[in-house]
């Protein structure tokens, strides 16, 4: 499970400094983990050095800064020498900043004695009303970013809770709005968006080119779309209270404009919007008032070929089933080599997320997630040698609890005697007291003879028991091993608890009865239950209603439960828990194999949910 961290810049300014008060919680449960407080000292040369590196920007880039369009700077040698000067001394002061002694310390001491993975999944939300801090590209932060590689810094929207309405037998609509493309080429943004996001991945996409502002209307309210998508000119006031956006030839507009329009699609659905056009400050503080959860703009003026190969490279990350800030983060880095170009072309996306909302993906909105290519390098695949040494599924496991076998000298019949001398009946297949193998072929129990690769009887089609892989976890590492075990030939009595296996220090146990999974509850805010389904080897599992969708639809709730609280296992188990839940997602395209609509934990608890298939029983 992944971390948020907030950051809150409450009062103060360059000259005088800053106050700061840091917050850290789990993602999905929201359990608070730490908090500290702090300053920052006063930075005036900060920003004198980010209000340089502007100006050298906006003036290679173009001489209107109001547009998205073409460069008109050219490839002058001496105008990129100047920019990469002033961004190399920004990123400098930045950090310098950032390391002061003064009172930051208990800040990066927080952060650093509590974000002990630096594999983990962390959002950073900058939370501030000054226009100066929010232009600051606090993904340079060096000591952080470079240390926690799946962490991404977004600025913090109102918080407003409002329930993603997953499109489950829905597409994913796509609202995209193409405005005046003066000197600019839209049709790449179109046909970003038709090849990252086509059939296969359930969106429908919806063109609107040059519209007016009654006919965008009109299109909101009929689509209600999860996502809205602009590409054309845009502006923000120098204050960056307001931005416009050039519609048509004819029309510039600003989002109030809309306002009445896009509160009634926050309603219905609408997740994110996208501004892949020039400096969408002003935009976005614009759409963060009608409590859009998500938005995506650019600081600065934006050229064409930045724009294009931003969106590509979001888009596709985004849609393989990454969370929203993880995608920005890839297709930051995806553009980096056009920093020889653009200086600071990597500052330019700008992340807004309502820290209340739980980390925005594809799979949420209800798309379905187009698959990776297999050759694709280690930077999309977001992981280490630990993680993927964790990519081991659950599979499902024999419960084997410990069985007390019947004295041999009260049973008919021959016995055989196992490599470490233990006795046991002739009909065994293996060992009750060491579990080692005893035949060459498996027996079932109307005693008819079998190849040991049976699965079933070939003479009356009963199961055999054989082996079952399970997941357990060495004692002092957190590597991960599979180890076989055998099943027992004859039903065993019920135990008071039943422990994964058998194996003592095995990762989940069924779940008791007093656990916090009960008819009545309802899980992460959203999942009542209303039935038990049964039990399994994965453990319970509950038929629950969704009470954040229209009419509470009916979905299925698996749950598992460490054997013990001990750190080092919890943490083995939910690095294994998440893999697993990312490969259930995967196979869940499949029309045969149900829906993974969400996992998370509670209360040290783990739960997936899953698609509810009503049917009868096969016998």
């Amino acid at each position: 499970m992944g971390k948020l961290v907030v950051i809150n810049l409450v009062g103060g300014d360059f000259e005088r400094g800053f106050v700061i008060s840091l917050q850290i919680w789990t993602e999905g449960d929201r359990k608070w983990i730490a908090e500290a407080k702090g300053k920052l000292p006063p930075a005036k040369e900060l920003l004198e050095h980010y209000k340089y590196w502007q100006l050298k920007y906006r003036h290679h880039v173009s001489g209107n800064y109001s547009a998205r369009m073409s460069v008109t700077g050219g490839t002058d040698t001496t105008i990129i020498s100047d920019i990469k000067k002033a961004s190399k001394q920004l990123k400098s002061s930045l950090n310098d900043w950032l390391k002061a002694d003064y009172d930051f310390s208990p800040i990066r001491e927080k952060l650093f004695q509590t974000l002990k993975d630096e594999a983990e999944e962390i959002r950073v939300i900058f939370d501030t009303n000054n226009p100066e801090l929010e232009r600051l590209p606090w993904h340079l932060w060096d000591d952080f970013f470079k240390r926690y590689h799946r962490a991404e810094v977004a600025l913090s929207l109102p918080v407003n809770k409002n329930p993603i309405v997953s499109s489950i037998n829905h597409q994913v609509k796509v609202l995209a709005v193409f405005g005046r493309d003066t000197r600019i080429n839209l049709q790449k943004d179109w046909e970003m968006l038709k090849k990252r996001l086509g059939e296969d991945s359930n969106a429908a996409l919806i063109n609107i080119d040059k519209p007016s502002l009654e006919s965008l209307c009109e299109q909101i309210e009929e689509h209600k779309p999860q996502i809205l998508f602009f590409a054309g000119h845009s502006r923000s006031e120098e204050s960056g209270e307001n931005g416009f956006i050039d519609l048509n030839d004819e029309e510039s507009i600003t989002i109030d404009n809309l306002e009445p329009e896009l509160r009634k699609a926050v309603k219905w659905g609408l997740q994110l919007a996208i501004f892949n056009s020039c400096d969408g400050l002003g935009i976005a503080r614009q759409l963060a008032l009608l409590k859009v959860p998500n938005i995506i703009v650019m600081r600065e003026p934006v050229p064409d070929e930045l724009a294009q190969k931003f969106l590509q490279r979001f888009l596709e990350v985004f849609a393989w089933g990454k969370p929203l800030h993880l995608a920005v983060r890839r297709a930051r880095e995806r553009i980096n080599r056009l920093e020889n170009k653009f200086p600071g072309a990597t500052w330019l996306p700008m992340t807004f997320q309502n820290p209340s909302e739980p980390p925005l993906t594809w799979r949420a909105l209800g798309g379905i997630e187009i698959k990776q290519p297999s050759n694709h390098n280690s930077v999309e695949n977001l992981g280490t040698e630990t993680e993927n040494a964790s990519h081991i599924p659950w599979l499902q496991t024999f419960f084997s609890p410990t069985i007390k076998p019947t004295p041999l000298s009260q049973v008919k019949g021959k016995t055989i005697t196992c490599k470490n001398g233990h006795e046991n009946l002739s009909t065994n297949n293996f060992c009750i007291h060491c579990g080692v193998p005893l035949n060459n072929v498996l027996i079932c129990s109307n005693g008819h003879e079998n190849n040991v690769n049976n699965k079933f009887c070939s003479v009356c089609g009963e199961q055999l028991q054989r082996t079952s892989t399970v997941i357990i976890s060495t004692d002092e590492s957190t590597s991960i091993q599979a180890t076989a075990i055998p099943a027992p030939t004859q039903a065993p009595t019920p135990p008071e608890v039943t422990h994964l296996s058998g194996i003592t220090g095995g990762n989940f146990q069924t779940i008791p009865e007093n656990s916090s999974a009960n008819i009545g509850n309802i899980l992460s805010g959203r999942y009542k239950i209303t039935q038990i389904l049964g039990q399994g080897g994965f453990g319970n599992t509950f038929i629950a209603q969704d009470m954040n969708l229209p009419g509470n639809p009916l979905c299925v709730v698996k749950q598992l439960k460490p054997v013990q609280a001990d750190p080092h296992i919890m943490q083995v188990a939910r690095r294994l828990f998440d893999t697993e839940a990312e490969i259930q997602y995967r196979l869940g395209r499949h029309e045969q194999i149900p829906s993974i609509f969400a996992h998370f934990e509670e209360k040290q608890e783990f739960y997936l949910v899953q698609e509810y298939i009503e049917g009868h029983d096969l016998k």
